[in-house]
């Protein structure tokens, strides 16, 4: 083994698995989360939340980091107990399919209440929900099965 300053020289085995890319995902769903928590100065600013494109934008995205953040932290402990456990080997297709069906998915799951659920008797999927914008409260077993279904 060869010493530089100090430190070995190793390999970094967790350079060939998908640790890196799945963990990036995750951590871009939290910079989304972060994005619609910052959106909230809008209505600190005018002194309180109204329905609009912001406000449906702001749910969306809210919507989109909470469940991604659930998606990627359950792929990436499958994947960690995969190696760790059943040492099936991961191929580059694998992952390129899970990081397409991944971002899909969570697609699917915030485009599905406005273009599918919502009711003009119901009103906007996404807006007014306290303070701040997400699935509002006229759609309440969805809020449960559309994002704290897969949070929990």
């Amino acid at each position: 083994m060869q010493y530089y300053f100090g430190f070995s020289r190793r390999t970094k085995t967790y350079h060939r698995t998908h640790v890196a890319s799945y963990l990036v995902c995750l951590l871009l769903s939290n910079v989304l989360q972060a994005i619609a928590t910052i959106m909230n100065a809008r209505w600190v600013e005018k002194g309180g939340v109204d329905n609009g494109g912001f406000c449906s934008f702001q749910g969306g995205l809210k919507n989109a980091a909470n469940v991604g953040t659930a998606l990627w932290t359950l792929i990436l402990a499958f994947h960690v107990f995969n190696l760790l456990f059943l040492r099936w080997k991961t191929t580059r297709s694998s992952l390129i399919a899970t990081l397409f069906g991944g971002w899909s998915f969570i697609f699917m799951i915030v485009s599905l209440g406005p273009s599918v659920i919502e009711t003009p008797e119901r009103g906007p999927y996404f807006g007014v929900s306290g303070a701040w914008c997400w699935i509002t409260s006229a759609y309440g077993p969805e809020q449960t099965y559309m994002e704290y279904f897969f949070v929990s």
